[in-house]
């Protein structure tokens, strides 16, 4: 009885623990995008995935850009996926 107690807490820790997100690993790497806005951009592409006010998310050629559109709240390094 013991053995199927303990079995249980051990596959309620694994499930739980299989569960997380890696919301917090990405989130490390996300620019917020500040006021003023910028006017002006230099034209050069290092990929960005800036994410809007509703949630979704678009690949610009850079941080500049993104956080240009005034949609845009955040971005990180690298195209969208």
């Amino acid at each position: 009885m013991k053995y199927l107690i303990k079995l249980g807490l051990l596959s309620t820790c694994f499930f739980l623990f299989s569960c997380t997100s890696n919301q917090s690993a990405q989130d490390e790497g996300l620019k917020q995008c500040t006021e003023p806005r910028p006017e002006v951009c230099t034209m050069e592409y290092a990929p960005v995935c800036g994410t809007d006010n509703k949630g979704e998310t678009q690949t610009y050629a850079t941080g500049c850009t993104a956080c240009a559109d005034a949609q845009v709240v955040a971005y990180h390094e690298g195209e969208c996926q």
